[in-house]
């Protein structure tokens, strides 16, 4: 994050940018149609070029990628919908189309304050597990650090342009020891391995945040747990979880989407320390 009024608004996603201005631009421009009747074409037609308009602002002045769009733009077009549906039903009972004057300045107003206001700092905890089968040990062998993964994409987010994971990369495997876990695109998180139990778990604390523009500065990586648990005498349980904090708002929106991420970063990187183990162990057993 910078520190002028510019990185602010390059940077910050909140509730006046994407839930109060949308709402006020759908209800401005359902009050502006005025009392005469539209059909729902030309409704939906204005909608999409409101949406339109804030995609291309959101791209040029806010200088926002594709993913960010992307996450963004349900939300967007549900609000400008919603105050478009309230300005038409608001406009057949009232001939004034003072109250769409009267509320722009408000809404610039409400935009600018809380986005010279302090960001959100939501820490968030997102735990998944597989089943491998194959025992502790064999699993083990790939939790501090695993070679390059050579599976496709198969995350449409990942398709779209986001960074996925390709290998991790530890120093030494002792506590101390500096752990690099790569990603698509040469993006990198730089970690310290803080817990490590051999044959039962690893515990890592982020110390470089990936630099790409679509995360960094909305979401801070904190820390990263992987956890096996045996089963039985050839079945083990990987559990990774972690730890991060959102710096978007509204909250419960973009967390559902960086949970989302999270999970398949997760389940990418446990599949396949999960196919390396089983290869290992089935090689094992026709000996």
């Amino acid at each position: 994050m910078g520190d002028s009024v510019w990185s602010a608004w390059t940077y910050d996603y909140n509730v006046s940018l994407l839930l109060l201005l949308p709402l006020i631009q759908g209800f401005a421009g359902g009050l502006a149609r005025g009392r005469e009747r539209h059909g729902r074409r030309s409704g939906f037609a204005l909608i999409v070029v409101i949406m339109a308009l804030d995609i291309l602002l959101a791209t040029f002045f806010m200088r926002e990628g594709v993913i960010c769009v992307i996450m963004a733009s349900p939300l967007l077009s549900g609000m400008i919908a919603l105050g478009y549906a309230i300005g038409r039903a608001l406009v057949r009972r009232r001939r004034s189309r003072t109250l769409s004057v009267s509320l722009a300045p408000l809404a610039v107003l409400g935009v600018v304050m809380e986005t010279a206001g302090p960001l959100p700092d939501t820490p968030v905890v997102v735990s998944d597990g597989i089943t491998v089968d194959a025992p502790a040990d064999y699993v083990w062998r790939y939790i501090v650090d695993y070679p390059d993964n050579p599976n496709p994409p198969d995350y449409w987010l990942w398709q779209a342009g986001l960074p996925l994971p390709t290998r991790s990369v530890a120093t030494v495997q002792a506590v101390g020891a500096y752990r690099e876990c790569r990603f698509s695109g040469g993006y990198t998180y730089g970690e310290v391995i803080t817990k490590l139990e051999p044959g039962k778990m690893l515990a890592f604390r982020v110390t470089e945040q990936m630099k790409h523009p679509e995360i960094f500065g909305h979401v801070t990586f904190d820390e990263g747990e992987i956890a096996l648990t045996p089963l039985d005498a050839s079945h083990t349980r990987i559990t990774m979880t972690g730890r991060y904090r959102l710096h978007v708002r509204p909250v419960p929106y973009f967390e559902w989407w960086a949970g989302d991420v999270t999970r398949h970063i997760h389940f990418r990187i446990m599949t396949y320390m999960k196919s390396l183990a089983e290869r290992d162990y089935a090689a094992d057993q026709r000996r």
